[in-house]
C-alpha cells in the first residue's frame, strides 16, 4: 500500500455511514488523525469493520457549502471483522453539479449499483471518505468464475505484510458515471497467482492477521472532520465537459486532503 493523495480528475468522495446505532460502532467522541496506510499493520490498526454488502442504491444531493455528495447505499450487509448493521450508506464525496457536470477524486474508489462489495471503513476522523483509501472490493463474475476486483478492474490476489495483492487487470477502469465496467476476456485460471473470491479474501485477511496477531477496532465516524475545503481543490475537466466545472472555485486557500492509504501495490 502507498500513499494516496486527491489526483487532478474530478468528484470528492467523503463516506458517512448511517443508520448505526451507539452500539453498533458508531463513534461518539474523538477520532484520531488518519495516518498513511503503508502496510497490513498500518491499515488494520485504522480499520473499524470489514463489512460485505450489495450496492442498492445510490443518490445524489448538492450544496453550495459542502458541494457535491454521493450516497450509496449497502444492503444485507454482514460484518466479517467489526461491527456494522444490516444496512450502510455511505456518504461519498463528489457528484454531480448543478450544471449537470461532474467532479470526481479520481483516487477514491467507485460504486457500481447492483455489484457486491467487501469494504473497509475507518475508525479514524475522515475528510473524504470512511473506507480506508479505495479497499472498496467489488465481487465481479467470469463465467462461473467469482473474482474479486479493486476500482481499476486490477484482481485481488492475496494479503500479505504490505497489504492487500493485486494481480493483472481482469476488467476495465471505473466508469466516471458509475455503469459497469467491460471484462476484458482474460482467463483468471491462466494467472500465475489466482485470483481470490469473496470467501478466499476474508479467509486470507483472517490469515494474515492472525498471523501478526493484528485486530480491527473503534468506530466509523458517522461525518466528515470539516477540515477539507472542496471549492479549494484544483479539478481537471472530466470526459463530457467543455470547461473547467471549478473556474470559479478559489484556489489560494488550498486545504491539504487527508493522509489516506493508496490502491495496493501491484504484486
Amino acid at each position: 500500500m502507498k500513499l494516496k493523495r486527491i489526483r487532478h480528475l474530478a468528484t470528492v468522495v467523503g463516506i458517512a455511514v448511517a443508520g448505526i446505532a451507539a452500539d453498533a460502532a458508531y463513534a461518539q467522541g474523538p477520532l484520531r488523525k488518519a495516518t498513511a496506510a503503508a502496510d497490513l499493520q498500518s491499515a488494520i490498526a485504522q480499520t473499524a469493520a470489514v463489512v460485505e454488502g450489495a450496492v442498492t442504491h445510490i443518490r445524489y444531493e448538492y450544496s453550495d457549502a459542502e458541494g457535491p455528495w454521493t450516497y450509496i447505499t449497502l444492503s444485507d450487509v454482514k460484518s466479517h471483522f467489526g461491527k456494522a448493521p444490516t444496512t450502510v450508506e455511505i456518504r461519498h464525496f463528489g457528484g454531480r453539479l448543478p450544471n449537470g457536470r461532474q467532479l470526481v477524486v479520481a483516487e477514491l474508489p467507485v460504486f457500481v449499483q447492483g455489484k457486491n462489495y467487501l469494504v473497509f471503513l475507518r475508525n479514524t476522523e475522515w475528510n473524504l471518505s470512511p473506507v480506508l483509501g479505495d479497499l472498496a472490493l467489488r465481487s465481479e463474475k467470469i463465467g462461473d468464475t467469482e473474482v474479486l476486483v479493486n476500482t481499476d478492474g486490477l484482481a485481488i490476489t492475496g494479503v500479505g505484510p504490505m497489504g492487500v495483492e493485486v494481480g493483472s487487470a481482469l476488467f476495465e477502469g471505473p466508469k466516471i458515471d458509475g455503469s459497469e465496467s467491460k471484462a476484458l476476456g482474460r482467463n483468471p485460471a491462466s494467472f500465475e497467482r489466482r485470483p481470490l473470491d469473496r470467501q478466499g479474501f476474508v479467509q486470507a485477511l483472517h490469515t494474515a492477521m492472525a498471523g501478526s496477531r493484528l485486530s480491527v477496532d473503534g468506530a466509523v465516524a458517522a461525518l466528515p472532520a470539516g477540515e477539507f475545503k472542496w471549492r479549494a481543490v484544483p479539478t481537471a475537466v472530466t470526459a463530457d465537459s467543455k470547461s473547467n466545472p471549478a473556474t470559479d472555485a478559489a484556489t489560494a486557500d488550498r486545504a491539504a486532503p487527508e493522509v489516506d492509504a493508496s490502491r495496493p501495490a501491484r504484486r
